[in-house]
């Protein structure tokens, strides 16, 4: 169920599902002793099943309030902060969103001077808490984002995140500051308010070719761990590129895309998946609720997507995918990987109505939780109908 509403500068937002899932076996022994090695999490996981669930779970839900094109709001929001369409690197729609507290720019501003050849500049800033975490227990979370426009072809954009305090270490401007504006490292792994959490800095572009302005778009994404910027470290840095073609030629509905991602950087540290969304001292590190909150390739990574688009209209399409995925051995024994192919389908029934049908198979081959001669495959299906009345209330 999906609903939301505007009363001047006033909005509020809620999505949420009622779920159902069985009982489900836990991963083998063997895999359970050797992924608490690698997160240095013990005791190691009991061999019970995971339960089943049947709820009502309130995926989003925020109010906010408008004030001169800034918005302030508070609940739980989805975050996507990069460029791609498969996947970014710093937040995606990937895990279940958080509570936090946001101040969002609707609309660009300009700064006066000289400083007004940035362009147009855009704003967020998000402080909140994730749970599912047990190394330490319930962290905050803080992030900021600033995107400017100096061309009408060229975006640019730089973010930061930081998890901090949590389980004996409180929340206080002393830890926030620490979290907000430390650029050093703690030499060690310190819970008495010292260390400055675990921080991420990122980067990302969006460039319309010259000569190729209408069709050819080039984006990228990238992301570095305890350092203020991928481009103060390009080698300890993941990156996930992309290129957008809007048309083919001769066929003006057919549009193009294809992302790469790799975490796998050439960096030493890099090894055993210790690196890219990792923490000695956040062991859950970019995590909520279990899952991962930034690029699915997750740790020590590779994946690479296609996808090609035809219109049928404004709102109807029918969408062709594919996706190829590689998790290194240095980092789960025997290493990984997967292949899917997609269709997806969105028809406009009526200005109000519109029937939506995914349909995916997947290949896929984990030494560590499966036969390591056989390769797994499933289907997986959906159909959606999407019915949007509009109602104003009049006075």
């Amino acid at each position: 169920f999906t609903s939301h509403a505007v009363a001047g500068p006033f909005s509020f937002y809620i999505r949420g599902e009622y779920q159902h899932a069985p009982s489900v076996p836990n991963y083998p022994a063997a895999a359970r002793q050797i992924l608490a090695e690698l997160d240095t999490i013990f005791p190691v996981a009991p061999a019970t099943q995971f339960p089943a669930e049947d709820r009502f779970d309130m995926v989003e839900g925020y109010a906010a309030v408008n004030i001169k094109g800034l918005q302030i709001s508070f609940g739980k929001q989805s975050l996507w902060w990069g460029p791609g369409s498969g996947g970014a690197l710093m937040f995606t729609n990937n895990a279940e969103p958080f509570y936090t507290v946001r101040a969002t720019r609707t609309t660009p501003f300009k700064l006066p001077g000289i400083l007004g050849k940035l362009g147009p500049i855009q704003t967020d800033f998000i402080l909140g808490r994730l749970g599912g975490h047990r190394f330490p227990v319930h962290p905050y979370i803080d992030g900021e984002k600033i995107s400017f426009k100096p061309t009408p072809n060229l975006e640019l954009g730089f973010s930061k995140i930081s998890v901090f305090a949590g389980g004996p270490i409180p929340l206080n401007w002393h830890t926030f500051y620490k979290s907000s504006f430390s650029v050093g490292d703690h030499p060690t792994a310190d819970l008495r308010g010292f260390d400055p959490g675990d921080r991420r800095g990122g980067f990302d572009f969006r460039y319309r070719l010259p000569g190729l302005r209408r069709w050819v778009t080039l984006y990228s994404d990238s992301l570095v761990d305890d350092d203020p910027s991928p481009l103060a470290s390009p080698r300890r840095a993941a990156v996930n590129p992309g290129l957008y073609i809007s048309q083919l030629p001769h066929m003006e509905k057919l549009d193009f895309r294809v992302e790469a991602a790799n975490t796998d950087t050439p960096s030493k540290r890099s090894s055993g998946g210790h690196w890219i969304y990792w923490n000695t001292t956040y062991r859950d590190s970019h995590t909520n609720d279990g899952e991962l909150m930034g690029h699915w390739v997750g740790r020590e990574g590779k994946g690479v997507q296609v996808w090609s688009t035809y219109w049928l209209s404004a709102e109807s399409k029918i969408q062709m995918g594919y996706r190829n995925g590689k998790v290194n051995g240095d980092f789960i024994p025997g290493g990984g990987t997967l292949n899917d192919v997609s269709g997806r389908a969105d028809v406009k029934l009526r200005p109000d109505l519109l029937i939506s049908g995914w349909l995916q198979y997947e290949r896929w081959k984990f030494p560590l939780i499966a036969p390591a001669d056989k390769f797994q495959s499933n289907i997986a299906a959906s159909v959606q109908l999407t019915f949007t009345p509009h109602w104003t209330v009049r006075r």
